[in-house]
């Protein structure tokens, strides 16, 4: 009997032995499910991001478990924002889908998978918006847009009197809102007391003047110019249109007005249509080289009075709706000179407070 016990007692001690021994495996191995190894293998290219338990993202458990990683969370790792900023080499693979996202160091990824892939945890859909110099560059509108007052300030520091306006003259890049008014200041030159670079590259300052380079102009204390030499202004004519004239009375009328060579003059203009009281006060604009340079003795543009055109640009304007889809357009012109002394274009049939017209009179020809 007491050989028994004792054996018993002997096999209780070993077993328990082993089992402690056992334990410390399997303690010792969940410790190293959080080290990553090399993935002596290959894995699914598949995107189903999940966190390892050493705080790393895999894009999917099969790279995690191939880099020795067995104990993880579904879902990308939740990083400190500055830390999912920092783009890091993408080890692993991304889906190739184009479904754009910004990220928050503002690098455009042509998807989740990639900018996850690359660390960066923190992003926004849709591409970034670029500051790409060309977005910000007038060009003359070929095509029409809509003629209501949604203010956006364009990043050529221009408001635009809605979205539509600003891209057709293509700026893509703008805020809502008007654009703050220039500081006089601003446009004043001051004597440039610094070095700067020889580099030949012109630009306009707001005071008319062509500077070498932006540095240049910066350092002459003007903050506001844009990209090439300015132009000087002379009176012509001759080419209003920027497209063959798509009407017969205004192609008329357009000769009549040449023929008067007209080019510096002062006109009255109203503008009726569902925008600000101040926009459609009758106002007097003053053209110089068919250039507003005032209106009601105010320079211009002014922040208010963005969307006022000039005889030229109005028949522009008209030549555009010609060519664009629109429910009512009716145009009047002046018997001795040929300007359009009304205007009244309505786009939709079933919209409401679309509709705009502009009358023009009282033309005061001046040297």
């Amino acid at each position: 009997m007491k050989l028994v016990l004792s054996n018993f007692i002997r096999k209780s001690k070993l077993l328990l032995s082993l089992s402690f021994i056992v334990l410390i495996i399997f303690s010792c191995e969940e410790e190293n499910d959080c080290e990553e190894t090399k993935c002596e293998g290959g894995y699914t290219k598949i995107y189903a991001p999940v966190c390892g338990c050493n705080n790393v993202t895999y894009s999917n458990s099969s790279e995690a478990e191939c880099k020795g990683i067995t104990s993880y969370t579904e879902g990308s790792c939740k990083e400190d924002k500055d830390e999912g900023c920092e783009e890091t080499k993408c080890e692993g693979g991304y889906i190739k889908i184009y479904d754009p996202v910004c990220g928050c160091n503002n690098v455009t990824y042509s998807n989740s998978s990639e900018a996850e892939c690359k660390g960066i945890t923190s992003y926004t859909e849709g591409k970034c918006k670029k500051e790409d110099k060309s977005d910000c560059e007038e060009k003359k509108c070929k095509g029409s847009y809509i003629e209501i007052y949604d203010p956006v300030c364009g990043c050529n520091n221009v408001t635009y009197s809605n979205s539509s306006e600003a891209e057709c003259k293509g700026i893509t890049s703008y805020t809502e809102g008007k654009c703050k008014k220039k500081d006089e200041s601003s446009c004043e030159e001051k004597e440039c007391t610094s070095k700067i670079p020889d580099e030949y590259n012109p630009v306009c300052g707001c005071n008319g003047i062509t500077y070498g380079n932006p540095e240049s102009a910066i350092c002459h204390g003007i903050k506001f110019y844009k990209k090439g030499k300015c132009k000087k202004k002379k009176c012509d004519n001759s080419d209003i249109l920027s497209s063959e004239p798509r009407d017969a009375e205004l192609e008329k009328n357009i000769k009549k007005w040449q023929s008067f060579n007209i080019c510096n003059y002062s006109i009255r203009n109203s503008i009726v249509c569902n925008c600000t009281e101040e926009y459609s006060t009758t106002k007097t604009l003053k053209i110089k080289n068919e250039s507003i340079i005032y209106v009601d003795d105010k320079p211009y543009p002014d922040e208010e009075l963005m969307n006022y055109k000039s005889i030229n640009e109005i028949f522009e304007f008209i030549n555009e709706l010609y060519s664009s889809e629109k429910h009512i357009l009716n145009v009047t012109y002046d018997e001795k000179y040929g300007f359009p002394t009304y205007l009244y274009v309505d786009y939709e049939e079933m919209m409401v407070d679309e509709e705009i017209s502009y009358e023009f009179s009282e033309l005061t020809p001046f040297k």
